[in-house]
Parts: C-alpha cells; sequence; structure tokens
C-alpha cells in the first residue's frame, strides 16, 4: 500500500533507536506489504453473500488487512492502554501494541472516570507516573463545559487537569450564574 510516514514529535528518531528498530520495522513491512489486489480481494469478499452489503469505501478493508497482518506478527489488536481499573472499556484501548510500542491511526476518543470526554490526535502515557499528554488540537467537554486546546496534561489521575496552547473555553451562562450564587 502506498503511504507516506511523517514524524511528529521527533518519532522518526525514537523509532529507528536500538529499543525499537525492529518493532518500527515490523510496522513499515505491514503497512507496506498490503497490495492493491490485497485490498480489492479483501473489499469484494465483503459482498460474496450480498452485493448491497459491500461496503462503499475501502477502510473497512484497510482496517481488517491491517489487523490481520500485525496479529500475524505479534501485535496485540485493540489492547487496553493503563492498567488501571478506571481506565477500561472500548474508550481507552490503543490500535496495536507490542512490546513498548503503542499504534494508533485515527483520532484518540476516550473518558476519564470522572466524566471528562477528549478527543486527541495524540496520546502519551507516562506508566510510571501515570501522567497522560494529549496534543492535539485536543477537544474535550465535561457536562455543558467544552474546550478546545492544542496540548492537556492529565495529572494524579485526573484530579489534575492543565489545559493549554491555544484554549479555547465554552462556559454556558447558566454554569456563570450558578457560581455567582455560591
Amino acid at each position: 500500500m502506498d503511504f507516506k510516514a511523517h514524524s511528529h514529535r521527533h518519532a522518526g528518531v525514537i523509532l529507528n533507536e536500538l529499543e525499537f528498530v525492529d518493532q518500527f520495522s515490523e510496522l513499515m513491512q505491514v503497512i507496506s506489504g498490503i497490495s492493491d489486489n490485497d485490498l480489492m480481494d479483501k473489499h469484494s469478499s465483503y459482498g460474496m453473500k450480498d452485493k448491497e452489503k459491500t461496503p462503499k469505501s475501502l477502510s473497512k478493508a484497510i482496517n481488517d488487512l491491517l489487523k490481520e497482518r500485525f496479529e500475524e506478527k505479534g501485535w496485540q489488536s485493540e489492547s487496553g492502554i493503563f492498567q488501571d481499573n478506571m481506565y477500561q472499556g472500548d474508550t481507552w484501548r490503543l490500535d496495536f501494541a507490542k512490546n513498548n510500542i503503542a499504534i494508533f491511526f485515527d483520532d484518540i476518543v476516550s473518558k476519564t472516570s470522572d466524566g471528562y470526554d477528549f478527543i486527541a490526535q495524540v496520546v502519551n502515557v507516562n506508566l510510571e507516573t501515570g501522567f497522560t499528554f494529549l496534543d492535539g488540537p485536543v477537544q474535550g467537554r465535561k457536562g455543558e463545559i467544552e474546550f478546545d486546546a492544542g496540548h492537556v496534561e492529565i495529572h494524579e489521575r485526573g484530579n489534575k487537569i492543565f489545559i493549554s496552547s491555544g484554549v479555547k473555553l465554552i462556559i454556558p451562562s447558566s454554569f456563570m450564574k450558578q457560581i455567582g450564587k455560591e
């Protein structure tokens, strides 16, 4: 499959270090090893029983082929991001992981146990400290309060949340009136 690799936040340098180079090489082999014929065969197989059930785009074929090929190489698919029970379920999972590398192919959609919803492009988790760094654009909300930011840091399992880089907050007037009464 034709693709362009872009290095985000120095990932190209980091992934070529001895600690990561084998997994990175596998990742590149899996993606480049998917041919146009593989895509066409997989896509047309969805409509073998019923032509009307054939998806309109190739995205399902791409996703299914990536999953099959990564699993063949020993990658774990859709594994949890955290070991902590507070962060379990469909919203806190990786696309693929192997040893000390994790891959996300789309925006990450997540929800914290205390009610924050996030959509981010990059999530970095320090498993030793429990700090989570979301890079964006990041969109989030809790109740009626919404925000957009370039960067969000979550410390102490969500007890402290720092929002920075081009922050836009939407706070309903009803919330402001409630604070004024208190």
